[in-house]
């Protein structure tokens, strides 16, 4: 059992809820959060009575693998705060809008693959040709905006090369809801990649898990990642 001040790790797992928040929400549910960490649903209010009743002060490894896995982060920043808050490193789907996040796509519906776009530096967004679009199963949640792009490169960490990325195509400005989101971004030189928008100085600055952060460039318009999943 890993030792390590429980109050601080419950602040942290807050802090890793409001992150993941669908939209129009406070914070991702700790319901929604134990079922994508593959816990029992019951798991992360469990340990809240547990820190709170002072009958818990160290956390299980394995919990701390899987709960770190389904908030996005590493076990060693949510028992110490050490090393990057934002990680990608899992293998499963991801439904970053729904709370439905073990939610099966949806049967019979279908969105399509818009192109494909390099998660690297460098990206180049590669359309299809319309007569060659192809569709996928659509994500929960899915409108008639929802469309993804195949991901080529390995900027999401290296498990992500070939996985399909669904957003709502609606080409607006960055807005404060998107500040420390993932995003599919594209930029003025018609580059389109995919980033987590922060705001640094006056300035976006785009982050990814691998690569050194782009700044100082000009968002022409970005739409948060709703589902990410393998092909």
């Amino acid at each position: 059992m890993a030792k390590t001040d429980a109050k601080s790790v419950l602040s942290r797992i807050d802090r890793r809820l409001k992150a993941l928040a669908p939209a129009g929400k406070k914070k991702l549910s700790d319901r929604a959060a134990s079922l994508r960490a593959g816990l029992p649903e019951d798991a992360i209010g469990t340990i809240r009575k547990q820190v709170t009743n002072r009958r818990q002060s160290g956390f299980r490894v394995e919990t701390m693998d899987k709960l770190a896995r389904g908030l996005m982060t590493s076990p060693q920043w949510l028992l110490r705060e050490e090393g990057a808050e934002y990680v990608i490193n899992f293998e499963a789907g991801v439904h970053l809008e729904s709370e439905a996040v073990l939610a099966p796509a949806v049967e019979g519906k279908t969105v399509p693959i818009a192109g494909y776009v390099s998660a690297g530096a460098q990206a180049v967004f590669i359309p299809l040709p319309a007569g060659e679009l192809d569709r996928v199963a659509a994500p929960p949640g899915a409108t008639e905006q929802t469309q993804c792009l195949q991901v080529r490169g390995d900027s999401l960490g290296e498990l992500f090369d070939r996985w399909l990325v669904f957003y709502n195509d609606i080409r607006s400005p960055v807005t404060p809801d998107l500040i420390g989101k993932l995003c599919v971004v594209g930029l003025a030189d018609d580059r389109v990649v995919v980033k987590k928008i922060k705001r640094q100085d006056g300035e976006y600055v785009l982050i990814s898990n691998t690569e050194p952060p782009m700044a100082n460039i000009a968002i022409v318009w970005a739409a948060r990642v709703i589902d990410m999943r393998p092909q």
